[in-house]
């Protein structure tokens, strides 16, 4: 079984958010230096949090204060897309499958190997009766039991994600979430609270972290030609996860995206407006237009998978100059930084087009030009 180039198991439960996240840009590292061909980071974190997606608004899917007053971690994680996520403690497995940018021919197909994987993991866990729908949530009767994406990263392919082991303190996520109506527009619930499922409604018990870390290693020797081998953190590689981790934690990087410091920073005597629109990933665009019918100013941002990391701010900066009336105008200049080269999603699964972003768009020129009084496009 390929023993010349195990998987690397590497357990890092108990981690920060941050130190999380720092740990991943390491261990890409460590993969592109050949010093490993495959790992499996897996874990349960060690602090309450909310992990923001990479696009996302950060106004509009927390509430900053709140969660500042019950103490609980908020982190923008870098480079990945996808939605923000409440991990409560151990309450939550994460796992991510890290390999070499070229081990599969694109993300759909990343994706397409690693949804038997976890499917075998449910069946071993006694969660057969949940299936992998939309575009990457394992769900049960409708409802979210985790998800598993893929991202390129840093010259690697990631492909992972979360599993729910037992039920979090709903109402602490409650009191500080805030999740956009937009966002349930093709599910069949539009309550938060409701649409979590743990393991207690699907098997009547709670998943121990043990065995759901077992069950993942199982699965991965049968469904590849590798074996497993546990291998902990180097003494370089936890020095450059400590100072990484500080980076992730800056305030600079939770506010990377926010349509309240893109209020603030709108170009003097331009109008503003904002809209969600939900493609088959939920967008976010603020605009500010002049008093000449012009883009002066513009945000994108969402739960999308797109790298690079830059690909939605390139997107947003294009559209800076265009006439905010000229929808074919606006389209050619996002089509224009999606039709790069280095511009890549899981379009199958996940991916959003200029399309999907000058609809948004469109939404949003709607709410800054719209009379006084008429009902806005998106809050903020």
């Amino acid at each position: 079984m390929g023993e010349a180039s195990p998987w690397r198991i590497l357990d890092v439960s108990g981690s920060t958010c941050a130190e999380n996240m720092g740990r991943m840009a390491v261990v890409c590292g460590s993969i592109l230096s050949g010093a490993h061909d495959r790992v499996l980071v897996i874990g349960t974190f060690g602090t309450t949090h909310f992990n923001v997606g990479w696009f996302d608004d950060v106004d509009e899917v927390v509430d900053v204060d709140a969660c500042r007053r019950e103490g609980v971690e908020l982190v923008r994680r870098p480079v990945y897309g996808g939605g923000t996520a409440f991990y409560d403690g151990d309450a939550v497995m994460f796992v991510a499958q890290l390999v070499r940018g070229d081990a599969f021919a694109d993300l759909d197909a990343a994706l397409d190997a690693w949804q038997p994987v976890v499917t075998d993991v449910l069946d071993r866990l006694g969660l057969g009766e949940a299936a992998f729908e939309g575009s990457s949530d394992v769900r049960w009767r409708g409802r979210k039991l985790g998800s598993f994406m893929a991202n390129a990263v840093l010259g690697c392919i990631s492909i992972g994600g979360y599993l729910n082991l037992h039920r979090p303190d709903l109402d602490l996520y409650a009191r500080c979430a805030r999740v956009p109506a937009a966002k349930f527009a093709d599910k069949d619930t539009d309550d938060p609270i409701h649409y979590i499922v743990t393991p207690e409604d699907v098997r009547g018990s709670a998943v121990p972290f043990a065995d759901a870390k077992a069950a993942f290693r199982a699965a991965l020797e049968a469904h590849t030609p590798y074996a497993c081998r546990e291998a902990p953190l180097t003494a370089e590689e936890s020095a450059g996860t400590a100072a990484l981790a500080e980076q992730m934690a800056s305030e600079e990087n939770l506010f990377r995206v926010s349509s309240v410091r893109f209020r603030a920073q709108a170009p003097p005597q331009s109008t503003l407006g904002f809209s969600f629109h939900k493609a088959r990933k939920l967008i976010r665009v603020g605009v500010a237009v002049d008093a000449d019918g012009v883009i002066v100013a513009a945000m994108i941002a969402g739960d999308m998978f797109v790298a690079p990391p830059e690909a939605m701010d390139d997107c947003a900066a294009a559209l800076v100059g265009v006439s905010a009336a000229d929808t074919d105008g606006v389209r050619a200049a996002l089509a224009r930084v999606l039709a790069r080269d280095d511009v890549v999603q899981a379009d199958e699964h996940l991916g959003i087009d200029a399309d999907d972003l000058a609809t948004a768009v469109a939404l949003a020129v709607a709410d800054a030009t719209a009379p006084a009084g008429s009902a806005p496009a998106g809050r903020a």
